[in-house]
């Protein structure tokens, strides 16, 4: 039994666990860990994710995120989430004021938003990139039963480079989150095309 007692924050206890959790699919590759750097764990930036915290309004959310050592908020600004995005221009601006008045600065979100001519998914990133946002989880997608999986992928292709298009403009960086099931991207191969 060891007697250090080395004696960690929170903060740097998340992060160390965050580092180790995600390190676990690489024991196949000890060679490698063994050359790694982990002065990583130093610069890493934790945001807990804002639907395991849906039940608290912004205050409490931000308090509670900090309170447990996170770096950040992964703001759910969807339908059911923290900001539904028909309110974004009123809500948004508040879970900022929330965040920041807890020392949390407003980087990641997750979103509904696909397709960049609908005007309330327009609205949501616009608002979000004025606000500081960064980056932000697209909605996910589904092969339509009517059409084929070869007219669906060009249809999303279309559709992911007017986002892009949209994305450059704003200053976001929009990244696609692959499900397993029916979904696009569950088989990988798919999103090539798109």
């Amino acid at each position: 039994m060891s007697t250090d007692s080395t004696n960690y924050s929170r903060r740097e206890f998340a992060k160390l666990s965050a580092l180790g959790l995600a390190s676990i699919p690489l024991l196949s590759f000890q060679n490698g860990l063994e050359k790694m750097d982990l002065s990583i764990a130093t610069t890493l930036n934790v945001h807990l994710f804002s639907k395991h915290l849906q039940f608290l309004n912004y205050n409490d959310m931000s308090a509670a995120a900090v309170e447990m050592g996170f770096d950040g908020i992964d703001l759910t600004v969807r339908p059911k989430g923290h900001v539904l995005p028909e309110n974004v221009k009123e809500d948004l601006p508040k879970a900022v004021e929330a965040m920041k008045k807890h020392g949390l600065q407003p980087k990641m979100m997750s979103t509904n938003v696909w397709d960049a001519s609908n005007t309330v998914q327009k609205t949501v990133l616009e608002t979000a990139s004025t606000l500081g946002f960064t980056n932000y989880r697209t909605n996910w997608l589904k092969y339509p039963e009517d059409i084929s999986i070869t007219e669906s992928q060009a249809l999303y292709g279309r559709q992911a480079k007017e986002l892009e298009i949209l994305n450059e403009k704003l200053g976001l960086i929009g990244g696609y989150q692959n499900n397993s099931g029916m979904n696009v991207g569950a088989p990988i191969w798919d999103l090539l095309p798109i």
